[in-house]
């Protein structure tokens, strides 16, 4: 399965922002989930179902600790799944 990158990030943001009730333009790669969102770890996990699901993945055996940003998931996701690399 390939997965082009900015397909990546738009599942991420929706995902944490669907989560929150928040505006998605509200959240960039760099917002940070616990400091600036309020996202404490039970949300997180509701988050990564929601990734899980909408790209047919399976995130399991994360540290969730490291998880600090949506671009963090995005790094894990992108390992997982063979990324789709733009056309020049």
């Amino acid at each position: 399965m390939t997965t082009s990158q900015e397909r990546i990030e738009t599942v991420v943001i929706d995902a944490i922002a669907t989560s929150l009730s928040a505006d998605p333009a509200t959240i960039n790669a760099d917002t940070q989930l616990e400091d600036d969102l309020g996202v404490d770890s039970t949300e997180l996990i509701g988050i990564i179902v929601e990734i899980e699901k909408a790209l047919s993945i399976s995130l399991k055996g994360l540290d969730y600790a490291k998880l600090k940003t949506p671009a963090d998931l995005v790094a894990v996701i992108t390992k997982v799944v063979r990324v789709e690399e733009p056309v020049a």
